[in-house]
């Protein structure tokens, strides 16, 4: 899933402010069960100030 670790969600509308980070979660949750990706487990969706983008950093630190 090497894929995930670049993955962004725009933040435009209401909508997109309270689904996604809701998303990013359930995933983060459901992810964190297999001891492969427990690492993830305490990890927060953040807003970049950059792109004004919703990231959530998987990647596993070295």
């Amino acid at each position: 899933m090497s894929w995930l670790t670049t993955k962004s969600a725009v933040m435009n509308s209401e909508h997109d402010k309270t689904i996604h980070p809701v998303i990013f979660c359930m995933l983060r949750n459901l992810m964190g069960r297999y001891p492969e990706y427990a690492y993830i487990k305490e990890r927060q969706p953040y807003i970049s100030v950059k792109d004004g983008r919703l990231h959530f950093d998987i990647s596993q630190a070295k």
